[in-house]
């Protein structure tokens, strides 16, 4: 159901790529969709004339062509295919048989003409940990290492600090950055690639903080509760 909900709020959003699970999920449902449409039509007794479906079916079918449509070019895309090749359906037998290969291939790995990979951007986190504030990096590295024994995995210019331990990982943040809500505890997802993962998660609507910080690529944002998340590149 999420990747019906997402094709129909990206119903008119023919960039980018979409994966075969992404347009295979929405069509099945999609399906489900006509069917219950078709059988209330039969029961409410709507139906057009001698036709077997009615005004539920007519009016949903209209609310989806253009989100079928987008779907569709999005997953050309992610075959490096234009999505003119949407057309080739009105080829006689060999343009159905064409097209529904193109449906079913495996879409291009990594970057393609048309944008990222979708199975990498679904995957886009690379890990993740919980953060403390602290006023002093070397100090605090000093305890967890020392005083604690854990191990000092990256040091980023005393601006923030990843320390692991068995079944944990905290990261060390410079307190004083005024873009971070919340007081002490915050949450770090690494990404490969902080603008694709910004424009990814801005699509779904996650609006992000503007980052004071030039030391290290950040981007803050919160969840509901308004409690402190943010993205970190680490190359």
């Amino acid at each position: 159901m999420n990747y019906y909900i997402k094709c129909f709020k990206n119903y008119v959003n023919f960039k980018g790529r979409a994966s075969r699970k992404e347009f295979w999920w929405f069509s099945l449902i999609d399906i489900i969709l006509i069917v219950v449409t078709i059988t209330g039509d039969n029961l409410l007794n709507i139906t057009v004339k001698e036709l077997p479906y009615g005004y539920l079916f007519l009016l949903y079918s209209y609310a989806l062509l253009l989100p079928r449509l987008a779907v569709t070019i999005r997953r050309l895309h992610d075959t490096n295919k234009s999505g003119l090749f949407v057309l080739i359906i009105f080829v006689p037998l060999v343009g159905s048989i064409w097209f529904l290969i193109l449906m079913l291939r495996r879409g291009d790995e990594g970057d393609n003409d048309f944008g990222s990979d979708p199975y990498e951007i679904e995957s886009q986190f690379k890990s993740g940990n919980v953060n403390i504030m602290v006023s002093d990096i070397p100090n605090a590295i000093k305890f967890y290492t020392e005083s604690l024994g854990l191990k000092l995995k990256r040091n980023y210019n005393n601006h923030w600090a990843k320390i692991e331990g068995p079944g944990i990982t905290i990261g060390l943040l410079l307190r004083g950055n005024e873009t971070i809500t919340g007081d002490s505890i915050s949450i770090t997802f690494e990404v490969a690639n902080i603008e694709k993962s910004i424009a990814e998660l801005e699509i779904k609507g996650i609006k992000f903080l503007p980052n004071e910080d030039e030391m290290i690529k950040l981007a803050f944002f919160t969840d509901p509760d308004n409690n402190p998340l943010y993205l970190v590149e680490n190359k």
